[in-house]
């Protein structure tokens, strides 16, 4: 059996002899084709082996310092800068230019702080970049329409800008020096948690303002009281505790003792509670109404 088998297992290899010319050379061919494609195949990846190994003999040359140098080390981004306001620059064009994301994050959050930074020494003094990164960019940063426009105020006089504490929007109020589109916007969320502001020294109990800000803002504000008063005898507990001055305890203490003893006369009738001190009740008492 096995060498009825190998028999014809031989008779199939030589019986190639047996094939016409033209057969025989179509066989020659396609060997041919199938060892090129082979060759191809292989080729490019040898090539490119060697184009890696030579980039990273490169980059990781040192200098004397044991520190790569700058042209030769690996860059994550690329930089594409050229003259451009970095105030009126989108989150998406400051990344074409190269900036990182994380850059971005910071800047849109410190501009909302800051406002408009008209200077480079501005800019640096955020302390947004590196030192590195701060001197690739610095060239490229244009101010000169701020410039301008700080000319022309020395060129003719203007008035001060006054403002009315009580009124003012954010808008009007991220004029005043020092104050920008966030402080703006909790000054105004906190008078109106007030009712309005009863003194000027109230500025400082928005989160946000030192003592040298409130100094500076001073000759700025104009100041008349407009407050929304508080219905000592007619507000709930949950009405009452709504205001940044009276806290939980203090309002449902007022509303227990007002169902006991009846509807309050006028602010002493609040000392005869006996948890609510006097320097808590000259605080409040602008906000209280009676009738």
């Amino acid at each position: 059996m096995n060498d009825h088998i190998q028999g014809l297992f031989f008779d199939k290899m030589f019986g190639l002899v047996s094939y016409s010319l033209s057969e025989q050379r179509g066989i020659v061919v396609l060997l041919v084709l199938l060892g090129l494609s082979i060759c191809m195949r292989f080729w490019p990846w040898v090539h490119n082996t060697q184009v890696e190994l030579h980039l990273t003999a490169i980059d990781t040359t040192t200098n004397s310092t044991g520190e790569l140098p700058v042209s030769q080390t690996k860059q994550t981004r690329q930089w594409k800068l050229e003259s451009f306001d970095i105030n009126y620059a989108t989150a998406r064009e400051l990344r074409r230019k190269g900036f990182s994301n994380q850059f971005i994050g910071k800047w849109f959050s410190k501009k909302q702080e800051v406002g408009f930074v008209r200077s480079v020494e501005q800019f640096r003094n955020l302390e947004l970049l590196s030192t590195t990164e701060y001197n690739l960019v610095a060239p490229y940063l244009d101010f000169t329409r701020y410039k301008v426009k700080l000319r022309q105020q020395k060129n003719k006089p203007q008035a001060r800008l006054v403002v009315n504490l009580n009124h003012a929007d954010s808008v009007t109020l991220k004029k005043l020096p020092g104050i920008g589109k966030t402080l703006s916007k909790r000054i105004v969320k906190y008078r109106n948690a007030l009712g309005g502001f009863a003194t000027v020294e109230q500025l400082k109990e928005v989160y946000g303002i030192s003592d040298s800000s409130y100094k500076q803002l001073l000759p700025y504000i104009d100041f008349v009281a407009d407050l929304e008063l508080l219905e000592i005898n007619a507000n709930t507990v949950v009405e009452l505790r709504r205001h940044p001055y009276i806290s939980y305890r203090q309002a449902k203490s007022i509303v227990s003792y007002r169902r006991m003893h009846g509807p309050f006369n006028h602010v002493g009738d609040l000392h005869k509670i006996h948890n609510l001190d006097s320097s808590w009740l000259n605080k409040v008492e602008p906000y209280l109404s009676f009738y």
